[in-house]
């Protein structure tokens, strides 16, 4: 590692990193919760979730919809989505009022952490670990991947704040891998 990256890496901290406009945080998501439906139900589930979230609507893998009571709904995968940030009561009321028979919302806050990345260079932190066409991507996006060897799910806010949803057993590594990338990627706009 160069040491113009040595010297960069010092000074940031362990769980928040900022430097010459780029931003890392590593959080616990507030109320994160998957939502999946059983073979067919996905409306009837949609259905029944919209009694807590009335401005609900089921987004297509790739989708992001931020919702009118606070939070946001996502997809990556078919009769699969997850809730981000809704508030405690609506969490609480979702995981328990949900018929069975349509699917299951079940909390998964402590199974993961959101890597969170802002800043103009944020774009050429994740290409070196993604091989995808930023341009291509509109704002509000998600989409199921990895980094190395991590799983995650990468969520673009807009051009300048992407946040990576992984499993707390892989944070770390993930972590250190975003904090080098980035810390690389400083030493060079340094010179």
């Amino acid at each position: 590692m160069p040491e113009a990256a040595r010297t960069i890496l010092k000074r940031f901290p362990t769980d928040t990193a900022e430097a010459a406009g780029l931003q890392l945080r590593l959080e616990r998501p507030h109320n994160l919760l998957q939502c999946m439906a059983w073979p067919g139900q996905k409306d009837a589930l949609a259905k029944a979730m919209e009694q807590v979230l009335p401005s609900l609507a089921w987004p297509e893998p790739g989708q992001l919809f931020p919702l009118e009571e606070g939070g946001s709904f996502f997809s990556t995968a078919p009769g699969s989505a997850m809730l981000l940030d809704v508030d405690a009561e609506r969490a609480a009321r979702l995981v328990a009022d949900i018929p069975m028979e349509t699917g299951s919302v079940f909390d998964q806050s402590d199974s993961r952490l959101l890597l969170d990345l802002q800043g103009s260079g944020v774009q050429e932190v994740l290409a070196s670990g993604l091989i995808v066409n930023f341009a291509a991507w509109p704002d509000r996006c998600v989409a199921a991947t990895m980094i190395e060897h991590i799983d995650v799910t990468v969520v673009r806010w807009h051009a300048e704040h992407f946040s990576l949803l992984v499993t707390r057993s892989y944070a770390q590594s993930l972590w250190d891998w975003a904090y080098e990338t980035s810390a690389n990627f400083l030493a060079r706009q340094a010179g």
